[in-house]
């Protein structure tokens, strides 16, 4: 439910007609994701008052975009959950690797002037592929090769060989089957195939740049991405703005980390 839930906020989120209610009425559908929500809006990270009950009430203190964004990393944190062993890696790897990419690509795209939602959404879910993937190897008890993929080309000609599609591949046939906006599709179908041309695909590459940056990319896509003057050109950004946005991902990410650890529920006794 949570994945849908989080497609469907992306799509209202892109429209000025948007209200709170409708905001309100699409995270309801999950009630545990309810549940989470309001625990955030009681914490010390945004309560100022009187502690919150009601749904509505907690996404006004939060705002509606940054519930959005609080959502996706939920989802995230959902999904990732079981990590990718026969890709050799862990689940905080994927899920800090996913959620940095998607906090790079929004301040990016706040700077460039691109929808902001849209480009946090592709950056959040484009490694999906990788767990479809993962999820049949697992079924069909693939065995994990016990050596290290060598660049990323080992690790997309590993894929082809054993599921006749790359990791992207699956991403896309992903957001389609969940209805993602056809933009959002378009740019990820793009993403990789050089030299970038448009603005969100060119910024994803540097979304993931500044991911590798600080240490949380992935070891499959180690040198995929490097911010080069032609694609901050095709973006329209200068370099000093990317050494701020650096350090504005790092300090989101750690108030992230912390929404998640507010919102889980401590462990029963």
């Amino acid at each position: 439910m949570a994945p849908a839930i989080f497609s469907q906020l992306s799509a209202l989120l892109t429209k000025p007609s948007t209200t709170l209610e409708d905001v309100v009425v699409a995270v309801q559908l999950d009630p545990i994701l309810t549940a989470r929500i309001v625990r955030v809006a009681n914490s010390p990270l945004y309560l100022r008052g009187e502690p919150v009950v009601a749904i509505t009430e907690a996404i006004a203190y939060i705002g509606t975009q940054e519930t959005s964004q609080i959502v996706g990393v939920m989802v995230a944190g959902q999904l990732f959950a079981p990590g990718l062993p026969h890709y050799k890696i862990d689940s905080d790897a994927l899920w800090n690797c996913c959620v940095s990419s998607a906090v790079a690509a929004r301040l990016l795209a706040s700077r460039a002037g691109l929808p902001e939602g849209e480009c946090y959404t592709i950056a959040l879910l484009r490694g999906i592929g990788w767990l479809v993937l993962e999820r049949f190897a697992e079924k069909a008890a693939l065995p994990i090769n016990p050596q290290p993929f060598d660049d990323p080309a080992s690790v997309t000609k590993w894929e082809r060989q054993v599921f006749g599609m790359t990791a992207v591949e699956a991403s896309l046939r992903v957001l389609q089957l969940w209805n993602f906006a056809p933009p959002a599709v378009a740019a990820l179908r793009r993403l990789g195939k050089r030299p970038y041309t448009d603005p969100t695909t060119a910024l994803m590459a540097i979304a993931n740049a500044i991911t590798a940056r600080l240490g949380l990319g992935l070891e499959v896509e180690r040198g995929s991405w490097i911010i080069t003057p032609p694609l901050l050109k095709v973006v329209g950004l200068e370099p000093e703005r990317i050494e701020e946005i650096v350090y504005e991902t790092q300090d989101e990410m750690e108030k992230l980390r912390k929404i998640v650890r507010h919102s889980t529920p401590p462990a029963a006794d």
